[in-house]
């Protein structure tokens, strides 16, 4: 994981350089989910590589991700669903390379901190939407070790509030495994993107 999170920016910058272009717009399709899904958390899994994928993004200003997690197939590694994926990746050029004032991104984590037997977290391209459940699924929290629990959610506008009594977790996750359920969107029918954050004190 972290080769790839070395490579992907490093090609970026070479494709940048290789066409004279510092501000050559990158598009990022996510990892979408395959396999069959899994009662358990995953501890290995193509959770992080779907968010270092998520961090370089965000950490380049000409850079979009279109998040997959739900249109993939726990057959076939190419999931069909391709007009999804061209939807999503067309909204992002509109944004990032035509300027449209346009919600190009589900829900995105800004920052989780702990408050009392909760763990906070603010999104930002809400508000959030839990589909087919009163309340979103697929958070875990981890100790310091990623020793990592399912465990229950809220929503409140841009904000998912997740029970943490009985624990005191580091890091906070959302659809990490390898084919997770994911019910959480914006109002816009965006998906949230899949991470792993830190917990401030």
């Amino acid at each position: 994981i972290e080769e790839y999170a070395r490579l992907l920016p490093a090609m970026m910058r070479d494709w940048r350089s290789a066409f004279a272009s510092p501000d050559l717009p990158f598009l990022i399709v996510q990892l979408a989910n395959f396999g069959a899904p899994a009662a358990q958390v995953q501890s290995h899994s193509w959770g992080a590589l779907r968010d270092a994928q998520r961090r370089v993004a965000a950490a380049d200003a000409n850079a979009g991700l279109a998040v997959t997690i739900d249109i993939g197939d726990r057959f076939d590694i190419h999931p069909t669903q391709k007009s999804i994926v061209a939807q999503r990746l067309a909204r992002i050029a509109r944004r990032l390379i035509y300027g449209e004032a346009i919600i190009d991104s589900g829900p995105t984590p800004l920052s989780a901190r702990r408050d009392r037997e909760a763990v906070i977290v603010d999104f930002e391209h809400g508000p959030l939407v839990a589909y087919s459940a009163a309340r979103p699924i697929a958070f875990e929290l981890c100790d310091a070790d990623r020793n990592c629990r399912f465990t229950d959610a809220t929503i409140d506008g841009a904000r998912a509030k997740i029970d943490a009594r009985g624990s005191t977790p580091a890091f906070v996750r959302y659809c990490w495994g390898d084919s997770p359920i994911c019910n959480l969107y914006n109002d816009s029918d965006l998906p949230a993107v899949p991470f792993e954050a830190a917990i401030e004190r």
